[in-house]
């Protein structure tokens, strides 16, 4: 007989940790995960507070699916980052004028 998820929760075998809370130290590529994950969803949101307001980049992810939660805007941006350069790189290559108005446009 296939156990539901009442059951489950009757048995305490579901847990509501699991949420993992990472970011990245400063301005390098290394990720970190917090010590505490998983976590509940409560404490990773105050953990990614925490870390926003020391300029970090900070995302909450489940922990198994991977999908994300909360990611801050310096996260945000940095992904968007990603992918804006592969296009730009495209674009000063292919598109008559793109390096000059891009140029343009710093200035």
């Amino acid at each position: 007989m296939a156990s539901t998820g009442e059951e489950w929760k009757k048995e305490g075998i579901v847990s509501t940790k699991v949420w993992s809370l990472m970011y990245r130290l400063g301005t390098t590529w290394r990720v970190v995960g917090d010590a505490a994950n998983p976590q509940g969803r409560k404490s990773a949101l105050e953990g990614a507070a925490t870390i926003t307001r020391n300029g970090w980049r900070v995302w909450v992810e489940h922990h198994t699916s991977g999908k994300v939660l909360y990611q801050n805007p310096a996260e945000i941006a940095h992904q968007q980052s990603l992918i804006d350069k592969p296009i730009n790189a495209f674009a000063e290559e292919t598109v008559p004028g793109f390096a000059r108005q891009r140029q343009e446009r710093k200035n």
